[in-house]
């Protein structure tokens, strides 16, 4: 939790700021939050600028998939293209809880179109799982496998988001 304090503040800020401030605002030791933002750093959510530390890109990214999304922009998935299942996502989580529960069908009508991936990368902007993505929809695996493949893919990535929440 303390990670996401730490990303959410950077996000907040949007500027690049010194050891002191992170300390002062997010409400820790600075020995932690010099280990936290050093980690961070490390694991690319994180840049050191100068003297001070700024949001990397795949931290805005991973804070947008951990949050609900604006209503408009979560994942509706269909049967067809006028046939709602009545079931959304509004996050990377939810998708993934979506992903187990909806009719295979359904998986193969959104990845035949190309539908996962459009969202990830207009909503999201995660390019990395957007590439997963369409190597999966380019494979032309159905059924189960797809199902297997697919989840196995989003689980892979929501747990590395969900490390950091802990």
């Amino acid at each position: 939790m303390e990670r996401m304090s730490v990303l959410v503040f950077l996000d907040e800020v949007k500027l690049s700021i010194g050891l002191n401030e992170v300390v002062s605002k997010v409400g820790l030791s600075r020995g932690k939050a010099l280990g936290l933002l050093q980690k961070l750093v490390r694991d690319g959510y994180v840049t050191r600028e100068g003297k001070g530390y700024l949001i990397a890109t795949k931290g805005q990214v991973a804070l947008k998939e951990l949050r609900p999304v604006a209503s408009g922009e979560e994942f509706q998935f269909y049967y067809d293209l006028n046939r709602f299942t009545g079931v959304s996502a509004k996050s990377l989580g939810e998708f993934l809880e979506r992903l187990r529960t909806v009719d295979i069908r359904v998986l193969e009508f959104h990845v035949g179109r190309g539908d996962f991936e459009a969202w990830v990368r207009d909503v999201f902007t995660d390019h990395g799982l957007v590439l997963q993505l369409v190597e999966l929809r380019e494979s032309g695996i159905r059924g189960e496998d797809l199902l297997l493949e697919l989840s196995e893919i989003v689980d892979k990535k929501y747990r590395e988001l969900c490390k950091l929440t802990v």
